[in-house]
């Protein structure tokens, strides 16, 4: 996280800090549904894996399983 020092000397948080250096769109294979997810990778390596909004199936949200 980086903090940085605003234009009226507070000091500001990045609350959205870098998380990956590529994303890929695929499908959970732990149930039937296949839901729709973004892969998030760091030097080709799994890093973060979050819900597709744009997937029909699941809108973005993922369940237990996956």
């Amino acid at each position: 996280m980086t903090t940085e020092i605003g234009d009226r000397g507070h000091a500001r948080v990045d609350t959205a800090p870098h998380v990956s250096d590529e994303i890929k769109t695929t499908t959970c294979y732990m149930c039937a549904c296949r839901c729709g997810i973004k892969v998030h990778l760091t030097d080709g390596k799994l890093r973060y894996i979050e819900g597709n909004r744009d997937h029909p199936v699941n809108k973005g949200v993922l369940c237990a399983t996956g």
